[in-house]
């Protein structure tokens, strides 16, 4: 367990990053924790894997894949995203240790031990391949242990490389051959079906068995070459694995797929008479120590004790985790190179800790997620505390006028309706007219002001508005402010001429918008081209990220807010069966949504049955009949307003009585029209806070009303605080002196951490949200209008909802 460094994000996907537990080549491995406390385990992949789109694809069938599967002593995927330009997993935190630690500091197991361990890791591979999956990566560093037995990790979004040399099977090494022969080879494997790939899982777990009771792995160590030939060629070394388990060991082994034993067969075998504790005394000790161990607390990268920790063994942030060794000296009672050495023609055997690693030249501990060190419970997206955004941690000191918004680096803390008297015209203070010392800086302000998202546009313009003339009056910024705005009417061409326009306006310095995922690419490009950095707060996707090097995020993604919808649907806390209707008309958007619910749904219990809506046949009657032959609770609508209305009429005429909800796109007066009576019992998820329901904006909101006349719209408070984050980082960047450029101040962009009166702001190294929330809102719909219901309950640790108003 190592200090964060400088380079890692805080948060990713509303968890908070404690520590680094592990990295490997396609990602590194966090230890994170939960608002309420609750630990997981994150794998983040590396951007180039993230950017290669056959390792996504990949990564994304594994991860879907392994959601459907459920058993003891499997730890399995219950949150991940793969749409994004980040791309994670996440699992159950098991405090472990991992089968290599344990051997480096214990020495083999005893054989009841290993028995018992064999019997649970044998009946997890039973549930996968039940399923018609394989794990395809056991290895010691996927072993876990703990007091009921040995966890099986690994399972979704870490194996998508294949099995590792010296634990995989004879048939699977020709995924390091050539690529021509390991085409041909891949081809033949498919043909034969299924049942090679359990076969090769069964003699991986031969091999860890063979670790865990002798010290050392059947093939030895050494480079790949090394250890492909072994395994092809040569018997295993059983010499120190002890009689009893030698035989089942073996048949693990076998050359020929068709000649080992099934996992259940595995499982039978091996199985022994409960009653005695089947681990060693010091090794119980030490797993029931480390489960009483607190989380460790945040530390900022590069702080004074994060600098200063020490990793296990002595070395500062260094040194090989998950098998390799820590500290000096050989594991107790583990063989000596010599004796390993004196069979199999000079395999290096090396202990447990060298074993381990199993000669592959690097460090096992890749595969923390799930393991000791790894792992994610339940997706959970943590609710930001109201009290936490109404009193944030300030630049500057506090004023308490008795007139003003109070300026700092977050929330502002406003003090009542006399505030107003800031934004309203009148004669600069002297503190303010920085432009005299270091010119004029504009934000421009790219938004939809006359098309079919203007209400959004209208809001970030108003609100951003806001904290300019705020600023620019009594912020004592060492420069002036202002804000150029320019309207799309939320057509792509415009969008185009209007981000050119803005980008070649050299006192543009950033941009926040555009306001809809119709515009949101063909925007981004021409900022991305011109080094512009673009804050964009209500688009919902942007696709790919390739060729948008300056886009920062600021809200969550689609997908990401598509992951409390099971959190909502809970309800009493039993499961649903729920109808996921993907409006095809709604395209990449209804596409997105209906994909995070269906992989979430499994850690909420929560039975699916998922329709298309054609987008040539908008048959909605025949939609609410099927939905109402299938008899779901709970309906899901991944499409528009239009088609949320039209559906919930029918539902209506149907008798469908049970709850509904849709997304951000569904929540718009639209609705209303196609309703009509039928549009209780829905609710809508948005990224948006309502600031005169929203207690930490209500401040806000109370400005905001004294100034326009009105209630603030749809992300006015989300441009109120993009406009001072830009105005945070440009005062940061002035202060090192000079005139400030866009490139150095998208660097300051991505590294500041702001705390705002809607949602915290911060960004992870691919620019996408990693703030802590809160991530979504629910609305209900009634009498015609949307009343705010508060944060939306993401997942918690244990599978349940945050409290707070599911429906």
């Amino acid at each position: 367990m190592r200090p964060l460094e400088e380079a890692d994000p805080r948060r990713i996907g509303g968890y908070r990053l404690l520590r680094r537990l592990a990295e490997g080549r396609t990602g590194v491995v966090y230890l994170t924790r939960y608002a309420d406390g609750g630990a997981a385990v994150l794998k983040l992949i590396r951007p180039e894997h993230a950017a290669a789109p056959g390792f996504r694809a990949r990564f994304e069938a594994d991860v879907a894949a392994a959601r459907h599967v459920r058993a003891s002593y499997l730890v399995t995927v219950r949150a991940a995203d793969t749409a994004g330009g980040t791309i994670w997993a996440a699992y159950p935190y098991l405090p472990g240790p991992a089968l290599p630690r344990a051997l480096e500091a214990h020495g083999p197991l005893p054989a009841r031990t290993v028995r018992v361990l064999g019997v649970t890791l044998a009946g997890a591979l039973c549930a996968v391949h039940a399923a018609g999956l394989a794990h395809g990566d056991v290895r010691p560093g996927h072993v876990s242990l703990a007091a009921d037995g040995g966890w099986l990790t690994g399972f979704g979004g870490s194996g998508t490389r294949g099995a590792r040399p010296g634990f995989a099977a004879p048939e699977q090494t020709f995924a390091r051959a050539p690529e021509r022969e390991r085409r041909r080879a891949q081809g033949r494997a498919r043909a034969r079906g299924e049942a090679r790939a359990a076969a090769g899982d069964v003699f991986a777990l031969g091999c860890v068995l063979a670790l865990a009771a002798s010290g050392r792995p059947p093939f030895g160590s050494g480079t790949n070459a090394e250890l492909l030939l072994r395994t092809r060629a040569e018997a295993p070394d059983l010499a120190d694995v002890p009689r009893e388990l030698a035989e089942v060991v073996r048949a693990c082994l076998e050359k020929n797929p068709a000649a080992r034993p099934t996992a259940d067969e595995v499982r039978m075998e091996l199985a022994t008479e409960g009653g005695a504790r089947w681990l060693p005394d010091a090794l119980a000790a030490e797993i029931e120590e480390r489960a009483g161990r607190p989380l460790p607390s945040w530390e900022a990268p590069g702080s004074p004790r994060a600098a200063g920790r020490r990793a296990p063994g002595g070395r500062s942030g260094g040194g090989k985790t998950g098998g390799g060794k820590t500290g000096g000296g050989k594991p107790k009672g583990a063989k000596g190179e010599k004796a390993g050495a004196a069979k199999g023609g000079g395999r290096r055997s090396g202990g447990a800790g060298q074993g381990a690693a199993s000669g592959s030249g690097e460090p096992e501990a890749e595969s923390a997620p799930g393991g000791s060190g790894g792992g994610v419970a339940a997706d959970h997206h943590p609710k930001a505390g109201h009290e936490a955004r109404a009193a944030a941690v300030e630049d500057v000191p506090r004023r308490a006028g008795r007139r003003g918004l109070l300026l700092g680096s977050g929330a502002v803390g406003l003090a009542g309706l006399a505030t107003a008297w800031r934004l309203m015209p009148g004669p600069r203070s002297p503190a303010a007219t920085g432009e005299e010392r270091g010119g004029t800086y504009a934000i421009g302000l790219h938004a939809d002001l006359s098309g079919p998202h203007a209400r959004y546009g209208r809001g970030q313009w108003r609100g951003a508005g806001m904290a300019v003339d705020e600023l620019s009056r009594n912020g004592g910024l060492p420069f002036g402010l202002r804000l150029t705005q320019a309207d799309d009417g939320g057509d792509p061409d415009r969008a185009r001429e209007v981000a050119a326009r803005l980008a070649a306006d050299p006192s543009v310095i950033a941009v926040i918008g555009p306001t809809a995922d119709p515009v949101a690419r063909a925007a981004a490009e021409v900022y991305a081209a011109q080094g512009v950095p673009l804050l964009a707060l209500s688009v919902g996707s942007f696709g790919p990220r390739e060729g948008l090097s300056t886009l920062l995020h600021a809200r969550p993604n689609t997908a990401t807010l598509g992951l409390a919808v099971p959190a909502c649907l809970a309800g009493e806390g039993r499961p649903l069966r729920v109808g996921v209707v993907d409006d095809l008309a709604a395209a990449s958007y209804s596409r997105e949504t209906v994909r995070a619910v269906t992989a979430t749904a499994g850690g909420s219990g929560a039975e699916l049955v998922t329709m298309e809506l054609r987008a040539d046949e908008r048959d909605f009657a025949g939609m609410a009949r099927r939905l109402a032959a299938e008899r779901v609770e709970a309906v899901v609508w991944g499409g528009y307003a239009e088609g949320a209305g039209r559906l919930a009429r029918e539902l209506r005429t149907a008798g469908f009585a049970g709850r509904c909800l849709a997304t951000q796109e569904a929540l718009d007066p639209a609705f209303f029209e196609h309703a009509g009576r039928a549009q209780r019992q829905w609710r809508f998820l948005a990224s948006y806070t309502d600031a005169r329901g929203d207690e930490g904006a209500r401040r806000f909101g109370a400005v905001y009303r004294e100034r326009f006349d009105e209630e603030a719209g749809p992300y006015a408070a989300e441009g109120y605080d993009a406009a001072r984050l830009v105005a945070k980082a440009l005062r940061q960047a002035a202060g090192e002196g000079g005139r400030v450029g866009r490139e150095p101040l998208l660097e300051r962009l991505r590294g500041t951490h702001y705390r705002g009166v809607a949602r915290e702001l911060a960004f992870d190294h691919a620019g996408d949200y990693a703030g802590a929330g809160p991530l979504g809102y629910l609305y209900e719909a009634e009498d015609d209008a949307f009343h705010f219901r508060g944060v939306a309950p993401f997942p918690g640790a244990s599978g349940e909802a945050i409290p707070g108003d599911p429906l």
